[in-house]
């Protein structure tokens, strides 16, 4: 396994901690759907994948991207990684609001 992939999975367990703490700090209350849902649309933005300028055959996560990018770099160019994490916040809540429509659905049938 080289470093690369060591990073991804590092970048995997983060987010998937992060979204697990969140989602158990806030599932006894009454907030508990839209808590799902905001989790998953971080899911997605947390690991949706961008270039990094300067290594054309490696991705990094988007969000880390933009800010090295913007924060650390003379000359930085974060337009792309901010592009995509606007196309990842848009495909997030859309497949997020999928999923809960489809749970919703299968719960009616459920009582019915």
């Amino acid at each position: 396994m080289n470093s690369y992939t060591v990073a991804w999975i590092i970048a995997g367990l983060g987010a998937a901690g992060m979204l697990g703490s969140t989602f158990a700090l806030f599932r006894r209350t009454r907030l508990r759907k839209p808590v799902l849902f905001v989790v998953l649309v971080l899911l997605v933005l947390l690991l949706v994948p961008a270039p990094v300028p300067g290594y054309p055959d490696n991705v990094a996560p988007a969000f880390a991207v933009a800010v090295f990018e913007a924060a650390f770099q003379d000359d930085g160019k974060p337009a792309v990684a901010v592009r995509i994490l606007g196309v990842g916040l848009i495909a997030g809540i859309l497949l997020a609001s999928v999923l809960m429509f489809i749970a919703r659905l299968l719960a009616h049938r459920r009582i019915d």
